[in-house]
């Protein structure tokens, strides 16, 4: 197939560089800030249908570290830090309309941070 009327060159093309990008990942697992990064620069060379799946493995990873930095949280800057997450992770929504009420949720559910921290007494997983 060397015209690629098939289109199996360029779905072979995408799924090595979501590869790739796994690999890569591998190596900033501890650095939420190097993820991200990461998660950007694939993003900005993405090709034909990579882009959505980039953009909900950023989002996925950016929500699994707000609902842990929530779930340890011990001051109202830890929530609020949760919550930057959580708009950071909206934003990888591609309908507006979709994100504009995401993002409505999201400010109502973090409305009173404080009321997010755990009471005296609560069990909190480590």
């Amino acid at each position: 197939d060397p015209q690629n009327e098939s289109g199996w060159h360029a779905t072979r093309a995408a799924e090595k560089q979501m590869q790739q990008l796994q690999v890569e990942l591998q190596d900033y697992v501890m650095s939420r800030h190097a993820v991200v990064a990461c998660y950007d620069r694939y993003l900005e060379q993405a090709l034909p249908g990579n882009r959505p799946r980039i953009l909900a493995l950023k989002s996925r990873y950016l929500n699994g570290v707000s609902a842990i930095m929530l779930r340890r949280a011990r001051t109202v800057e830890d929530v609020l830090a949760s919550c930057a997450l959580q708009l950071q992770a909206a934003e990888c929504v591609e309908n507006p309309t979709e994100r504009e009420e995401l993002i409505r949720r999201i400010y109502e559910a973090y409305a009173h941070p404080e009321s997010l921290l755990p009471k005296k007494g609560d069990y909190v997983p480590r």
